[in-house]
């Protein structure tokens, strides 16, 4: 299980490096990290546990341990076959075809884009939910209907589009991910859309 989870964590570790560096202050970037990790169903005990195992070309195994079979005749346990390793489950997504976003009376995505400039990852999934949601008034959204949004503006998909979505709301809390079918923005993001996009320039000392 730890190994597994292990796995997803470094499929995962890219588009994390990415999220965490977004951050100027190494605290905020620890926080991040701690929220993205939990987001995977990985604990820091869990990566531990993995490194501490064993030395280097063993396996993590020590002679005599469980994994090693019955003692041959001259006293040295037999090393059972090795497991194939499950590959961890990975779930493919395809943009949404055919959403309209330049809707009759209402401001159009190439607009708000112009607009809010945002620069990170999370802010682009933020203002894809807030779009989809709340201009194109559909309530909720999927992950698919926000690759499309990607998709549309031209921006570098997230390799794990799921992932980034869920770390958008650990790290911020400005869309809610509970049920990835039905993705919606909070408060809090909607605020920061308002307040803080685009980002003004900081002032010179």
């Amino acid at each position: 299980m730890v190994e597994d989870n292990f796995d997803r964590l470094l499929k995962a570790l890219p588009e994390i490096a990415t999220a965490v560096n977004g951050f100027d202050s190494k605290e905020v970037q620890e926080q991040a990290f701690a929220a993205l990790i939990n987001s995977l169903g990985v604990r820091p005990a869990d990566v531990a546990s993995i490194g501490s195992r064993g030395g280097a070309g063993s396996g993590g195994e020590k002679p005599g341990d469980p994994a090693d079979g019955p003692a041959t005749e001259d006293g040295v346990p037999a090393k059972k076959a090795a497991k194939p390793k499950k590959a961890p489950s990975t779930k493919r997504y395809s943009p949404t075809p055919n959403l309209n976003f330049a809707p009759q009376g209402k401001q159009s995505l190439d607009e708000l884009i112009a607009d809010k400039q945002p620069t990170t990852n999370h802010e682009k999934c933020l203002l894809a939910v807030y779009y989809l949601c709340d201009v194109m008034d559909r309530k909720t959204c999927n992950t698919n209907d926000v690759l499309a949004v990607f998709l549309h503006a031209d921006w570098d998909k997230p390799s794990h589009p799921d992932t980034t979505l869920q770390a958008t709301k650990s790290v911020h809390h400005w869309i809610e991910t509970s049920d990835m079918d039905k993705i919606t923005v909070q408060w809090a993001g909607t605020k920061y859309i308002s307040d803080k996009m685009p980002k003004q320039p900081k002032a010179k000392k």
